[in-house]
This record gives C-alpha cells, structure tokens and sequence, in this order.
C-alpha cells in the first residue's frame, strides 16, 4: 500500500470539513465499511452504516454537500456500489473510496480513491489478505483525524465509555 501525503492531507480535509460521515459496502466489503463505521462512532463525527444495497441507494438520494461518502468495493466493480456512486457523484456528493482495483469505474466515480493491491486480486479472490490493510488505512485516518481535535475527541470518547459503563458488570 502506497500512502500519498498529500491525498492523506486533502482526505482529512473531506473528512474534517464533513458534518456525517456514511460507510457503504457490499459482501465483504460491507464487514470492512462496518468496521470503519465502529471507529469513527467514537469521534466528533455523526456516522452512518446501512447494511442493505436498497436502503443504502434509497438513502444516497437524500444526501447533501455536508455528507461524505465512503464506499468499500475490493474489486471496484460491484454492481452495487457502482450504482450507489453514480447517484453520489450526480448530486455532487464527495466520495473516497477503498479498493483493490486502480483501473475500476468506482476510482473514476471517486473523488479520492484509496487501491489497496494485493496478490490477491491478480488472482481474482476475494480480499482475505487485503482487510489487515483497509484496516490499516482506516486506523491511520481515525488516529490523524481523533489528534487533529485531541481534546473534542477525548470528550466524545468518555462520553461513550460512561454511557457503555451501564452495560458492564460492577466489579
């Protein structure tokens, strides 16, 4: 995986100047999408995650310029997804996206597109290997993002941690 600074830089900037951040994927893809969306619940950001393809497309519909979208495709050619970003992208909706494919219809329909090759995808299998770097990536603009705003975050994270605390057991 190849990180560039300056697309780390201008997707900070996407995402910092985001009032709702949406996780969308398909298959597998929607396990990383979800994952993401577990993170960055526990920063300043309002986040949404829709599992079904029909309620995520329904949902894009209603999408506005202070959403940002990120879409979740390991072979950037997922039916789906493809469809979900023609809808985004005609709205003026920003849209990073995570995929295995630098030659997909879905980079071109991105607004910054993170191609995270593996072996893998030369031969055409699903992306086994590949989730320890989405997650990889996810994590690095999770921490660059919780830092940026240090002290917002850490009073998100103890506000979440204290209404979490009523479902442990006490000691």
């Amino acid at each position: 995986m190849f990180l560039d600074k300056k697309k780390l830089i201008r997707t900070l900037k996407l995402m910092d100047n985001a009032k709702k951040l949406h996780f969308f994927g398909e298959g597998g893809s929607s396990v990383l999408a979800f994952d993401a969306y577990h993170k960055f619940i526990r920063t300043k950001y309002n986040c949404n995650y829709i599992f079904d393809y029909h309620l995520q497309l329904s949902y894009a519909t209603k999408l506005g310029k202070d959403d940002l979208v990120l879409l979740f495709s390991h072979s950037g050619s997922t039916v789906e997804i493809i469809k979900i970003a023609k809808v985004l992208k005609k709205k003026g909706i920003h849209i990073i996206s995570f995929t295995g494919s630098p030659n997909s219809e879905l980079v071109d329909l991105s607004d910054i597109a993170y191609i995270l090759y593996t072996e893998e995808v030369a031969f055409g299998l699903e992306s086994l290997g590949a989730r320890n770097l989405y997650s990889i990536l996810i994590d690095i603009l999770w921490a660059s993002l919780t830092y940026h705003d240090e002290d917002k975050s850490k009073n998100v994270i103890k506000n979440i941690r204290a209404a979490l605390s009523s479902s442990k057991p006490k000691s």
